[in-house]
């Protein structure tokens, strides 16, 4: 298992990401604009607070998104084809 020092050092902020393209490289569908965690994501959007980047996972195997999919699925249901920040987390065996 990798030090959070390693982790750290090999997470990288991506500017922005397509949700449309998260969602298919991690192999997940949308959550529906009724789930309640979108529906609080999307109270805080409403109010001005800005969200949090999304962090996805990229394993040798694949990716998954380890921290944000309310927040993808909501800007999925919002936009499918809009640009939000995103943290990439890299896990290699190589």
């Amino acid at each position: 298992m990798p030090s959070v020092s390693s982790v750290d050092s090999r997470t990288r902020l991506s500017p922005n990401a397509v949700q449309n393209y998260i969602l298919r490289a991690c192999r997940r569908e949308p959550l529906p604009l009724n789930d309640p965690g979108v529906l609080r994501d999307l109270v805080k959007l409403a109010s001005g607070e800005k969200l949090s980047p999304v962090l996805v996972m990229s394993f040798d195997e694949g990716a998954d998104i380890a921290d944000g999919y309310h927040r993808v699925s909501l800007a999925y249901a919002l936009d499918p084809f809009a640009a939000i920040p995103l943290r990439i987390a890299s896990f290699s065996s190589r």
